[in-house]
């Protein structure tokens, strides 16, 4: 299965402010747009770290399922869960199904 990849729509809007803060003269309006690139900066690292969860989960994922795949049932699995259920039945017809 194809990696989530992390968008980099918020490392870019990052740059482009640090590039607005290097124009800006006045120093107030330049701290808002330092504070706001940290902001999106900070917006992108999370967004990485969520996506790196996402693949380890889907990778631990791909990887039982490829195990329990290599185990594949037999037909002697199969006969054994249906004499259970076979027995499991006629037990539950002996108890509820002759008493009335």
């Amino acid at each position: 299965m194809p990696k989530i990849e992390v968008p980099d729509g918020f490392a870019k809007a990052a740059e482009s402010m640090r590039a607005l803060a290097a124009k800006e003269v006045d120093p107030s309006e330049k701290e808002v747009y330092l504070s706001a690139a940290k902001k999106l900066e900070d917006a992108h690292q999370r967004g990485q770290r969520v996506f790196a969860e996402a693949n380890e989960t889907i990778d631990r994922a791909e990887k039982l399922a490829k195990r329990l795949l290599r185990k594949r049932f037999t037909h002697r699995t199969w006969e054994f869960w249906l004499v259970v259920g076979s027995v499991l039945a006629l037990l539950c017809y002996v108890k509820y199904g002759t008493s009335t």
